[in-house]
């Protein structure tokens, strides 16, 4: 699946501002701002994997799991399943999406930190090689 670095930073750029303002993003909507159809599945596959490797990128980097933001808009709004399985992977517990953006809201709201921070990013070529040594503990949810 080929993800390019443009499009992965535009979503993960798009995590970091809801996360400073202590909002969240529909799956459908976000994805569509990339001209991905949600309901299409392998664009929705293309999708969730790079919400998987933005996830591999905060844990690189020690910070808070940026894709919480990124919610069902209907029903629970909350992260789906991927979100779940990828923090039992890292952390054995179930994160709360609840508590894991607050403290997302809490580190991107920091002005030194948005400043020193919002570049630091692998290639997606290096989170791609990082993500395959975590299979199959950490593989993408369709």
């Amino acid at each position: 699946m080929s993800i390019s670095q443009r499009d992965f930073e535009r979503v993960r750029d798009r995590c970091i501002e809801f996360s400073r303002y202590a909002q969240t993003g529909s799956y459908k909507e976000t994805a569509e701002r990339l001209g991905l159809t949600f309901d299409n599945p392998p664009d929705r596959r293309k999708f969730n994997h790079i919400l998987f490797l933005i996830n591999v990128n905060e844990i690189y980097f020690d910070r808070p799991f940026l894709t919480a933001c990124i919610v069902h808009k209907n029903g629970d709004h909350e992260p789906g399943e991927g979100f779940d399985k990828m923090s039992m992977t890292l952390q054995n517990k179930k994160a709360h999406p609840a508590d894991v953006r607050r403290l997302c809201t809490l580190y991107w709201r920091q002005e030194t930190n948005l400043q020193a921070y919002r570049d630091s990013v692998l290639s997606v070529e290096e989170l791609e090689t990082r993500a395959a040594s975590m299979k199959p503990k950490l593989e993408p949810v369709d």
